[in-house]
């Protein structure tokens, strides 16, 4: 009984290491979901809805985990989305445990969030430190849509993380 536990958790946690690899291929492929000239970051949704369903603690790790693979291709300073990823993650899934239901709305809400400030971050540190021209035609034109288009993808990863929890949890036996 024990040795079957112990196969399904590692199953499961190889399985959503291989979807975050899978999400940052797709994720950083060129022209891929691509909507005027904007492509959306796929693994900030992933992990907060991973966050929500895992709690905490195992949220902020493949938190981390969905930031490193972010930095990977980003042409910004490294461990700026780990470091977000990780405390963002860590708020989602402690949020969700005590204060919050697990509901489309609140994924919403911390999607949105999550985004956020990882472009708003991300936006300071690349363009608003350096005192380039037209900065605001930068933020409004290329920042706010990726925003609004990562936030669209929070449904999609909701319920398959909802799927993926389900299916692990009822072979282990610790269904909620």
């Amino acid at each position: 009984m024990i040795n079957n536990r112990r196969r399904i958790l590692a199953l499961k946690h190889i399985s959503y290491v291989l979807l975050f690899v899978l999400l940052f291929v797709l994720q950083s492929t060129p022209h891929f979901l691509t909507l005027r000239g904007v492509q959306p970051m796929l693994l900030i949704p992933a992990a907060v809805a991973l966050a929500m369903y895992e709690g905490g603690f195992t949220g902020g790790l493949y938190g981390a985990l969905a930031g490193m693979l972010c930095d990977l291709g980003a042409f910004s300073f490294y461990g700026l989305y780990s470091l977000l990823l990780l405390v963002c993650a860590v708020l989602c899934g402690l949020l969700v445990t005590f204060l919050m239901q697990r509901t489309m709305r609140v994924a919403l809400l911390l999607t949105a969030g999550t985004a956020g400030v990882c472009m708003l971050l991300r936006f300071a540190f690349d363009f608003g430190l350096w005192g380039y021209a037209d900065t605001g035609l930068i933020f409004r034109c290329q920042s706010l849509p990726t925003l609004a288009y990562t936030v669209l993808f929070t449904p999609a990863f909701f319920f398959l993380q909802g799927k993926l929890t389900h299916f692990f949890d009822s072979r282990i036996g610790t269904e909620k």
